[in-house]
């Protein structure tokens, strides 16, 4: 039988059957050798899943993000839509006190290019 370990931790057992006499120490060092191949590929697995995960997280994260941002472009795009109509009325207002003979006595904030 032959460990398999991980980070220092054993996390299996390899084991061997022979047909014959007891293993030679040729055998023995062989059956070490593919334990630790072994070895590798399940830490190579457990790396890959773990980059898998975090990947997918990773996804998640950056999707919630980009909604969160596409939310507040829309707030934005929202309030510049309703302060280009808000700019309009007053124009207009302004407009018709003009034309009733009134002169505005408050000066337009919002007056401009609109």
């Amino acid at each position: 039988m032959a460990p398999l370990v991980v980070d220092g931790q054993a996390v299996g057992a390899m084991c061997l059957n022979r047909l014959g006499p007891v293993f030679s120490p040729e055998d023995l060092a062989l059956a070490e050798t593919y334990a630790a191949y072994a070895s590798i590929a399940l830490k190579n697995a457990r790396l890959y899943e773990r980059v898998i995960e975090d990947a997918e997280a990773m996804e998640r994260r950056v999707h919630e993000r980009t909604e969160e941002l596409q939310a507040f472009v829309n707030l934005t795009a929202g309030r510049e839509l309703r302060m280009a109509e808000l700019k309009q009325v007053i124009k207009q207002l302004r407009g018709q006190l003009q034309d009733a003979g009134v002169k505005p006595v408050a000066d337009d904030p919002l007056a401009g290019d609109g």
